[in-house]
């Protein structure tokens, strides 16, 4: 059986096809107008977030936090959410 693989670096140009620059453009349009965001820990200091104000998103709420590590758990506080909620088993 052959694979074949979505080649990212060259996507094959067909009529309707987004390019990776409009692509990102709707991605962050859809972020920034969202009221409730998921995402590990360390997504959330991707670029894809970076259209993310800081100060708009009022909580952060990290599950399994007694599993992470706590550097870890820092990386959402980026976008200074006015509350922390953590919440674990300990």
């Amino acid at each position: 059986m052959e694979r074949h693989r979505l080649d990212l670096i060259e996507p094959p140009k067909k009529e309707g096809f987004k390019s990776r620059n409009q692509i990102k453009q709707i991605q962050k349009k859809v972020i920034s107008n969202s009221q409730v965001m998921c995402t590990t820990l360390a997504m959330s200091a991707s670029e894809i977030m970076s259209c993310i104000k800081t100060g708009d998103y009022e909580y952060l709420i990290v599950d399994e936090a007694c599993q992470s590590v706590e550097l870890t758990c820092l990386i959402p506080f980026m976008h200074e959410p006015k509350k922390i909620i953590l919440v674990g088993d300990q």
